[in-house]
Order: structure tokens, then C-alpha cells, then sequence
């Protein structure tokens, strides 16, 4: 098994047997819940009090640069959108010779529930 198939396994144990299972059933109104002003989130285009917004679709997600002290509260939405574009995306990248990848060209995920 060659390192980039036991990596791609090993994710996808993760996904299935750790993060997917907690994520089932979440709502909408728990995935975007701001436990207090000034959260940053994931928000419409257009609608975010953040310093700056990053995204290329409908919905942005909330950030500045240098990242405030302390650091904001942050929503669902933005910890998973954090996770998926700061931690995986641009490590993918910068250690397996990914694509370039640009924060400002990514399309945030908006509602959980299409209505």
C-alpha cells in the first residue's frame, strides 16, 4: 500500500467512524448557532461584520489578517469550513504538491438542508 492510499484511508476511517456520525442530524439552526455577538461564521454574501470575508459563491466566511486577540467565537459552519480549507486543503497543498489553492476561490458551504 502505497502512503498516499493508507493517507486517503485512513481520512476516510475518520470520516465514517468519527466526524460523519457526530455531524448526522445536525440542523441548520445548530450548524449556523451564535452563542454570542460577533460570532464569525459562514454568512450570505454581502452580510458579514467581519473585518474581511473570503469565498467565491453565495456564502463567505468571516476572517481578518492578522487574526484578532483573542480569537473570536466561532459557529459550526466555521469551525468545519476552517478545518476543511485551513487544516486539509492548504496541507494537501503545501506537503503533497496539490493544486494552488486561494481561501477567496472556495465555495463556503451554506445550509445544511436545501428548501
Amino acid at each position: 500500500m502505497t502512503r498516499s492510499e493508507r493517507l486517503a484511508e485512513q481520512l476516510d476511517w475518520y470520516w465514517r467512524k468519527n466526524l460523519r456520525p457526530r455531524l448526522d442530524g445536525l440542523t441548520d439552526e445548530e450548524y449556523f448557532w451564535e452563542p454570542v455577538r460577533g460570532c464569525w461564521s459562514i454568512r450570505p454574501r454581502g452580510t458579514s461584520a467581519a473585518p474581511m470575508s473570503a469565498g467565491s459563491g453565495e456564502w463567505t466566511m468571516d476572517f481578518a489578517s492578522p487574526a484578532p486577540e483573542p480569537a473570536p467565537v466561532t459557529t459550526i459552519a466555521w469551525r468545519l469550513a476552517h478545518i476543511i480549507v485551513s487544516c486539509l486543503t492548504y496541507r494537501v497543498e503545501w506537503y503533497f504538491d496539490g493544486q494552488d489553492f486561494d481561501a477567496e476561490a472556495f465555495a463556503y458551504a451554506g445550509p445544511l438542508t436545501r428548501r
